[in-house]
């Protein structure tokens, strides 16, 4: 197969076509922040033997939710004078040899990241430094503040703070009654543990993961203090 030169090419947003089958899911609201605060920094790519897409479902997504808004689009796409049509960036000049190419190509651009994974000691550092420099850009990488504090804390950056009753039965502690406890993890600790979190709230029906770090802690409390007043 002759070899075909990449390149970017401006086309009418609606005429961009999606893969018939997409089975990634997408945040949207991190995806429109990005592109409000960044523009298009990179281009949906299209398959120019089935003229369809296999990256960028999701930026079609949020350019098309604009557009039906009536904002003004992002930087990195232009608009046809004559027609107001927007026109958008799109990367060509790959073809794929057949439909499960294809495919095979859209769910490994998705996953190569996914099974990437994280250097904890240097997503600690950078975390650490946009916290410190523009907070405003940690809220855009799509960690909430217990995710931050947890990866901060296996990194060795900070410790993640807890509210947990004092010692002592449960039912004897006034609401308002609380200290704070400092939980020191290594990052292949924490990453245990948060699976265990993750266990414990899907067993209870717990949404948040302190919670469900809390009510270990209490259920450890409760039997180790009923086993001393048994004593």
């Amino acid at each position: 197969m002759q070899q075909q030169r990449r390149h970017i090419a401006y086309m009418p947003l609606t005429e961009v076509q999606r893969a018939p089958r997409n089975p990634k899911g997408h945040d949207t609201e991190l995806i429109a922040n990005s592109i409000s605060r960044f523009g298009i920094v990179e281009s949906p790519a299209i398959d120019d033997r089935t003229g369809r897409l296999v990256a960028g479902h999701g930026r079609l997504d949020d350019w098309i939710a604009r557009k039906a808004a009536g904002e003004n689009p992002p930087d990195g796409i232009d608009v046809d004078p004559d027609t107001g049509d927007w026109l958008v960036p799109v990367q060509r000049g790959w073809s794929s040899r057949s439909d499960a190419d294809a495919e095979a190509y859209l769910v490994i651009s998705n996953s190569s990241s996914e099974k990437g994974g994280w250097d904890d000691e240097n997503l600690a550092q950078l975390l650490a430094d946009l916290r410190d420099q523009d907070p405003g850009l940690l809220d855009l990488t799509g960690y909430d503040g217990e995710m931050i504090r947890a990866i901060l804390l296996a990194g060795g950056r900070e410790a993640v703070v807890m509210p947990i009753a004092q010692q002592g039965a449960p039912e004897q502690q006034p609401a308002a009654d609380i200290k704070q406890v400092l939980l020191i993890y290594t990052a292949q600790e924490f990453t245990r543990l948060a699976l265990a979190m993750q266990r414990v709230c899907q067993r209870d029906g717990i949404a948040n993961p302190t919670d469900a770090v809390l009510q270990v802690l209490r259920k450890r409390h409760e039997s180790r203090h009923a086993a001393a007043q048994a004593d």
